[in-house]
């Protein structure tokens, strides 16, 4: 505590480094966990791909060109691979690294605006956020972007200011061309707005100024360009369609990949993400901030323009809002420890019901979905990150809010940190799925999943040869053709006891898990072995071979876990004895 004080202390001499490794502390746990969702298992493949055949430039997702994004992220995460070998902590270790370095701008660019301590408290709001706790450590396009577009900002202020104006410049254009070649033109929002309103703010800006921008805006075409030059030479056009058309354009005009939502959505994500700092957002609107000024204006259009923007996109996601966060940080440090304490009084009670909230609103979600047991454990951290700042409220009006407001983030950011990680495990079963389909997976088996397309189980699986077939016709038509007469399939409940009623082929459980955190059914999955009957034995009927699932406790369980169909529970509750009671007496059954 006594430490934390001096920190804040007006003439207080606060390292540029101690924000980067706090939050480096703050990510770290976890971060060997498997791959969570979809993007983060393509990326890791691409990445792969890319180590394996050394062209770094040039990304591929299982053999074939990709174009949905540019490489620059996914190719730090293939240089980690080559160095430390190929794991979940090398994978995520450049983008973990990246993030705590935002951070580091972040101070920067708050001392340079206001002091040491505003500065500080700015840069430490950014990884104890809910959303930075969950983003930051994840191999996302996001923590790249997020370093670049600060570093593009921290040089534009020297460039706005008339100081090395051209080597700021290029500076600035340079760090703005890396954050295209790493989310594409999104990248020049952030600098973009912060200049807009800087530039309104100030009235006017002089030629020298408008000479930085224009040069910053070359240096940044300038590095990009070649990279989507040669990527639409080399797929024939095909990244014009995918990326330019479909991945921005298309993005924008309409919802993809089933992420839309209401032009209201990101508002309860500023909230909830932003906890516990965004109930000082209230107290960030007052006639000192509304005044006309180059730095206030600046950052409006930079929180505010990001916020509006992103609200008007048809595809939302609630990473998308990352980059807006530093943005109301800096605008909070501006106006923390008001002198007016209704002020003060106003934020206290808005932390108060941000937190209570989010804690509702956990608890309304665990408890509408049929989760396992062990999901279930996620609201104790919760609860114990967020009831502290439920007595906020009783704490005395006087200054040093923000001391009492960071060693609390502090506290539960590092809860959440380590009490999370193994708990969603539980609710996530690709990686593991997939781990056990490349052990229990014979030379000439196919592995797939039935209109379930998941780069995770490709990733763990460790082939190419995973497949998404269209339905289950299809599925068992292949078990039967194979070369084994066998294949592998990750299959819902219902799938998996459509393909055991299926005389041509038996079915065995190997594994099973439950998917919830990722895209897809949400509800348990099992892998299962699909073989083909011999020729040689005699065919059953459905009715004989329910006992062999039906009496298997792996089966039992999976039917008792899965909410998703109603047959489940019907047919899971006809004993063996019942079963077998209607089959034929005449009929041998074989093991």
């Amino acid at each position: 505590m006594v430490a934390v004080k001096k920190i804040f202390r007006l003439d207080a001499r606060i390292p540029a480094w101690l924000p980067g490794v706090l939050t480096l502390l703050l990510l770290l746990p976890g971060i060997t966990r498997p791959f969570w969702d979809r993007d983060e298992a393509e990326y890791a493949a691409i990445a792969r791909d890319m180590e394996q055949e050394g062209h770094f430039f040039k990304p591929e997702l299982f053999g074939r060109p990709y174009a949905e994004k540019p490489p620059l992220a996914i190719a730090l995460t293939a240089i980690s691979f080559r160095w430390l070998g190929e794991s979940e902590l090398a994978g995520r270790l450049p983008h973990v690294l990246l993030f705590s370095g935002s951070t580091v701008v972040l101070f920067l660019i708050g001392r340079r605006l206001f002091d040491p301590r505003r500065a500080f408290l700015a840069a430490m709001m950014l990884p104890t956020s809910l959303l930075g706790i969950l983003c930051g450590r994840l191999i996302l396009t996001d923590s790249a972007l997020l370093f670049f577009s600060l570093v593009a900002v921290f040089f534009l202020l020297d460039v706005l200011a008339r100081r090395h104006e051209v080597r700021a410049a290029c500076l600035a254009g340079a760090a703005l061309g890396l954050g295209i070649l790493t989310k594409g033109p999104v990248a020049a929002l952030v600098p973009g707005l912060f200049a807009i309103g800087h530039s309104l703010g100030s009235r006017r800006t002089d030629r020298g100024a408008r000479r930085g921008l224009l040069l910053a805006a070359a240096v940044a075409v300038a590095i990009s360009t070649p990279w989507f030059l040669f990527q639409s030479f080399e797929t024939h056009g095909e990244s014009i369609r995918s990326f330019w058309l479909r991945e921005n354009l298309e993005r924008f005009l309409h919802p993809l990949e089933g992420h839309g939502g209401r032009i209201v959505y990101y508002v309860p994500v500023l909230l909830l993400g932003f906890f516990p700092w965004s109930g000082l957002l209230a107290g960030i609107v007052d006639r000192r901030s509304l005044a006309r000024d180059p730095v206030g204006w600046g950052l409006w259009a930079w929180g505010g323009g990001l916020l509006l923007f992103f609200s008007l996109s048809a595809t939302k996601l609630p990473s998308y809002l990352l980059p807006a966060l530093p943005a109301f940080a800096l605008l909070i440090a501006r106006a923390l420890d008001s002198p007016d304490s209704a002020v003060s009084r106003t934020s206290r009670w808005s932390t108060a019901c941000v937190g209570a909230a989010l804690l509702l609103a956990a608890v309304i979600v665990v408890s509408r979905l049929d989760t396992p047991a062990s999901v279930l454990k996620v609201l104790w951290p919760l609860a114990a990150a967020t009831l502290p700042f439920l007595a906020l409220p009783l704490f005395p009006t006087r200054p040093g809010l923000s001391v009492r407001m960071l060693l609390l983030a502090l506290g539960g950011a590092a809860v959440l940190s380590l009490s999370l990680p193994p708990i969603l495990d539980g609710a996530r079963c690709w990686a593991r799925l997939g781990r056990r389909a490349r052990i229990e997976r014979l030379a000439p088996e196919e592995v797939g999943t039935v209109q379930m397309p998941e780069p995770a189980l490709r990733y763990y699986v460790g082939t190419r040869l995973t497949e998404t077939w269209r339905s289950r016709e299809e599925m068992i038509r292949l078990a039967i053709a194979s070369p084994d007469r066998s294949l592998l399939a990750c299959l819902t409940a219902t799938d998996a006891l459509a393909a055991a009623r299926d005389r041509r082929v038996h079915l065995r459980i190997l594994g099973r898990g439950f998917n919830l955190v990722e895209d897809g059914p949400r509800e348990t999955i099992a892998l299962c072995r699909l073989s083909a009957h011999r020729a040689d034995l005699p065919e059953r009927s459905s009715l004989q071979r329910l006992p062999d699932l039906v009496g298997s406790s792996v089966a039992r369980s999976l039917f008792r876990s899965s909410a998703c169909s109603s047959s489940f529970a019907r047919i899971s509750s006809i004993s063996r004895r019942e079963v077998m009671s209607r089959s034929p007496k005449n009929r041998t059954i074989s093991p």
